[in-house]
């Protein structure tokens, strides 16, 4: 695989996007409600997928893969959960030149991934992080348990953060005003990466686990009107060639992919 590029896209789309929310005034580049950042990682993740695994880019482009976002699947209690970015059969064989949006046959998913962002707040936020992470995994296994299953988490080591959703009330005039979070660092980055890396993996389908992690590190602050926003590729952020490291995650689900979906 030549190159993989959805890190360096993301920083890249956090430095220029911003957007005003009714309850926060100030157009922000992150706001933890909206599920903004999400949607393009899936994107640029998808993007990569397809690039470093050959047999799906075949199929894609024969009709019989498609892909989707915010794909909802029902658990056994039916109740629904939300997948962010699922890959698989269509209903029906797709004309077009590469992989297409569509409805993805939930039986039929081939790929399955969960992607979150932790921003601020990492010790109150590793519970339901894990939490999350969790529920999405069993809950794509048990609605197609041979798909490859993966987990990507966005971990902020910026030392202060501005929060939408952690401000006074009423919300302060001008930026100065805004309350900043602090962050020790490195430390609570690291306390999170730690916990990644102790999520649940499985050796071989139909076992319930995480076929991969993978983690990316960046430093985010947010900041009105102009958010410093850096990739961090030394540590905490795991080195190129450790399993969770995102070039590591790619090649991982690419190559489950193919010794369970388009075997030699």
């Amino acid at each position: 695989m030549s190159h993989v590029a959805a890190p360096e896209r993301l920083v890249g789309w956090w430095r220029t996007y911003r957007k005003a929310h009714a309850s926060f005034p100030f157009a922000v580049s992150y706001h933890p409600r909206s599920d903004e950042h999400s949607k393009i990682l899936c994107q640029y993740v998808l993007e990569d997928i397809v690039e470093a695994c050959e047999p799906l880019r075949r199929q894609a482009l024969r009709g019989e893969i498609c892909y989707d976002l915010n794909h909802v699947v029902y658990r056994l209690d039916g109740t629904q959960k939300v997948l962010d970015l699922v890959i698989g059969q269509p209903e029906r064989v797709l004309s077009g030149t590469g992989i297409r949006r569509a409805t993805v046959v939930t039986p039929g998913i081939r790929i399955a991934l969960e992607a979150k962002a932790c921003m601020t707040k990492h010790t109150a936020a590793k519970p339901r992080l894990r939490d999350e992470l969790v529920g999405s995994m069993q809950s794509a296994v048990g609605a197609s348990p041979h798909a490859v299953v993966g987990g990507l988490v966005v971990v902020n080591t910026a030392s202060t953060f501005i929060s939408p959703t952690d401000q006074s009330d009423p919300i302060a005039i001008d930026t100065s005003g805004l309350r900043r979070r602090k962050h020790k660092q490195p430390h609570d980055a690291s306390a999170v990466i730690d916990m990644l890396e102790r999520l649940p993996l499985r050796q071989e389908p139909p076992a319930v686990g995480f076929d991969s992690v993978g983690i990316i590190v960046v430093s985010h602050d947010n900041e009105v009107p102009e958010p410093r926003v850096e990739l961090i590729t030394g540590a905490p952020s795991p080195p190129v060639a450790s399993p969770r490291s995102y070039r590591s995650f790619i090649i991982d689900v690419a190559n489950k992919y193919q010794r369970r979906f388009a075997p030699q």
